[in-house]
């Protein structure tokens, strides 16, 4: 990342760059692109269009 700090956290990091462990620049910059990410287990994420999200939401209703 830009700012020097790895895009996923080993808990060591925190606060306002990450959102749980996953760095919030790099979650802007996959919005930006239409992906998001799901975390499948605690190290592994899938990338994902965000119309995957808005299917899910759907399907749940």
């Amino acid at each position: 990342m830009p700012d020097g700090l790895p895009i996923f956290s080993n808990l060591a990091y925190g606060g306002d760059e990450y959102d749980g462990p996953v760095h919030t620049g790099f979650l802007a910059w996959l919005e930006a692109r239409g992906w998001g990410h799901e975390q499948y287990d605690g190290g592994t994420f899938f990338l994902v269009p965000l119309s995957y999200f808005e299917g899910a939401s759907r399907e749940d209703a």
